[in-house]
């Protein structure tokens, strides 16, 4: 998860990501798709199981973080968008 954070593949030009599009729709085949097997393959709980691993990878991140969550549509998923403190 720090990886993902720090290599910008969360983060985007501008220091905001959602936790959702990190691993994408289909996690078959990514380092993801252990979650979503340990978690019975239930895909709904893999993805509550994931946004506590990223929420606690942002917790212990040197960079400070704000985070919202929009509404539960297609376009907003279900994930936290978080976005890099700045001074």
């Amino acid at each position: 998860m720090n990886q993902a954070i720090e290599s910008g593949e969360a983060q985007g030009e501008n220091g905001i990501f959602n936790s959702s599009f990190i691993p994408g729709a289909n996690w078959t085949g990514t380092p993801y798709q252990p979650i979503y097997e340990a978690c019975g393959q239930d895909f709904e709980q893999a993805q509550l199981f994931y946004g506590l691993l990223v929420w606690e990878a942002v917790m212990l991140h040197d960079d400070d973080w704000i985070f919202i969550r929009q509404q539960n549509t297609p376009e907003h998923p279900l994930g936290l968008t978080y976005f890099l403190g700045r001074e």
